[in-house]
């Protein structure tokens, strides 16, 4: 894998030593307060990463812990659990590997797979081994089988796939319960909660339930073709180049709109930020508004609307709420 990969599987490692630590503490130091939870809880909402390997690890500590409590206790044993403290610490980090293996050995049926995930307003670039590429936006979470890695899961978020042509080997990305196949071709996907948009830069891919129901439509997708897909309906229309160029900002850092409504501009802006613009009401969301803007420039956003709209900015503790201006000022 290239040296980015590496890097990311560097990262993963620390996660996963940083995940199990915080079980440890959490579990079994006495000094567990509302600091400390806060703590926790601020890192685990640093990226989507850091709350896959808390829960996978705490789940199976969970496990270790009542097979122990089967087990009868050594007669006349006693420990002190702050003394066992750096011991604990050290075998929760290498509980990371064991709980791997053991659930691969529990469930053989299951792919091996590998996560990668990219926090808030995070950017990160994934070369396959067979030359394939995904890049990754913003708050993603993809996973790569690490049996067959032509065959992909994206969970969350949005990812454009860059596909080595492989005619004997098609590569697959199921999202939603929707799966995408390819021999090689360029298309982006993005993955919210109730819908699923595939949109095609290069090539063709073919879009159909991953469930394989005949009651779900399947869609043969080429050039310019953008699919929105929800659990119960298909939607295909056609992308002006304009509009495709627009979609891909995101990878140079940056957003477009071109006469889009100010609440949808708002939502794209806040999934890249943790400080959220709020807009206060329907008729002040439906306000037009145009413009190129970095991703993470969300005073330029704003500054641009109230000098443009005449619109109320108004910083509201992590929030920034915009409305209609206030007659006479």
């Amino acid at each position: 894998m290239s040296d980015a990969g590496e890097t990311i599987l560097t990262a993963a490692d620390d996660i996963e030593t940083r995940a199990a630590e915080w079980i440890v503490a959490r579990r079994v130091r006495d000094d567990w307060d509302d600091a400390r939870a806060a703590e926790l809880d601020a890192w685990l909402a640093q990226s989507p990463a850091h709350t896959v390997a808390y829960l996978r690890l705490d789940n199976a500590w969970g496990r270790t812990a009542r097979l122990a409590a089967l087990r009868p206790p050594a007669h006349g044993f006693r420990f002190s659990l702050p003394r066992l403290w750096p011991v604990l610490a050290k075998a929760a980090a290498a509980l990371s590997a064991i709980a791997v293996i053991g659930y691969f050995v529990a469930a053989p049926q299951s792919p091996r797979e590998r996560t990668y995930a990219t926090a808030l307003g995070g950017h990160d670039v994934l070369k396959l081994s067979d030359g394939s590429q995904v890049e990754l936006d913003t708050d993603t979470v993809l996973r790569i089988s690490l049996d067959d890695k032509r065959k992909v899961w994206l969970d969350k978020g949005q990812a454009y796939f860059q596909i080595a042509h492989d005619p004997h080997h098609p590569f697959t990305v199921t999202a939603a319960n929707r799966k995408v196949t390819v021999l090689g071709t360029k298309f982006l996907m993005r993955q919210e909660p109730q819908r699923l948009e595939v949109s095609v830069m290069e090539g063709r891919v073919r879009l159909e339930s991953a469930e394989g129901s005949g009651q779900q439509r399947s869609a043969l997708l080429t050039l310019g073709d953008d699919a929105v897909a929800t659990k119960t309906a298909m939607v295909v229309t056609r992308k002006t180049p304009r509009a495709r160029t627009e979609e891909m900002a995101w990878r140079r850092g940056l957003l477009i709109f071109d006469q889009r409504a100010l609440g949808d501009a708002a939502a794209e802006l806040n999934r890249y930020n943790t400080r959220k613009l709020v807009i206060a009401d329907k008729q002040t969301a439906a306000f037009i508004i145009g413009g190129t803007f970095r991703t993470n420039d969300v005073e330029a956003f704003t500054r641009v609307v109230r000098e443009i709209l005449g619109v109320r900015v108004e910083a509201r503790g992590d929030d920034i709420v915009i409305s209609q201006s206030r007659v006479g000022g």
